[in-house]
């Protein structure tokens, strides 16, 4: 990791602006993205079964996520600094508030759609506690899983290429590369980062969390097919 980290910043450091130097930026957002995606989703999966599980939990908890939801993910950055400072985990702060109670509140609501009778059946059969969720709950939530994973995929990129638009970070990435276009006043540089980063966004949806929420909703009769 120390060598990847150690090359792209190289790369990106001599040459900002010829292909190795984007091929760096790009490798270094999408090594960041993958990181703050995992962290942030296994975190809103769990917070939103909490508040779908303890209606207690939910009636304090949910009113407050559902004001945070609504701040930009860019607000976390001066808390970041703060905290942290300028450098990686600053960035994964702000990738983490920023997707994290959207997608929780997105999970607990996708968990609310499984019927009743799921439960009642499962407890008819003697599945409580933890065989209940394992062998009831987990697999009727898998429609809202793969929903929740792709919303999740959207609030990262979105936090990750703000906080890398105002953390001065090595090795920088594709909102870095977007930052020091601006300064440059160099449209087509920006029109071209730009590009790159809707091109990636299309790239993942069509190619990973597209496909997996239309073969789950499809396995559970949900997918349109007209």
């Amino acid at each position: 990791m120390l060598l990847l980290s150690a090359t792209l910043a190289a790369a990106s450091s001599n040459a900002p602006w010829r292909p190795p130097a984007l091929l760096a930026a790009i490798l270094t957002s999408t090594l960041r993205l993958v990181v703050g995606f995992v962290v942030s989703t296994t975190l809103s999966l769990l917070l939103g079964l909490m508040l779908y599980s303890f209606p207690a939990v939910n009636r304090f908890v949910g009113p407050l996520f559902l004001g945070l939801q609504t701040l930009p993910s860019v607000c976390w950055a001066p808390l970041a600094i703060l905290l942290l400072g300028s450098n990686e985990p600053a960035i994964l702060f702000v990738m983490v508030m920023g997707s994290t109670f959207a997608v929780s509140l997105s999970f607990r609501d996708g968990l609310r759609t499984i019927p009743p009778l799921y439960t009642r059946a499962g407890l008819m059969l003697g599945a409580t506690g933890p065989k209940l969720l394992q062998h009831v709950l987990l697999p009727a939530s898998l429609p809202a899983l793969s929903s929740s994973l792709r919303q999740s995929f959207s609030f990262t990129w979105r936090s990750l290429l703000g906080a890398e638009f105002i953390f001065d970070v090595y090795p920088h990435g594709l909102g870095f590369m977007l930052q020091s276009a601006r300064h440059l006043n160099d449209i087509p540089r920006i029109a071209t980062v730009m590009a790159l980063m809707v091109t990636i966004g299309i790239l993942a949806d069509r190619l990973c969390f597209g496909p997996l929420e239309h073969r789950i909703h499809t396995h559970f009769g949900l997918a349109n097919t007209a």
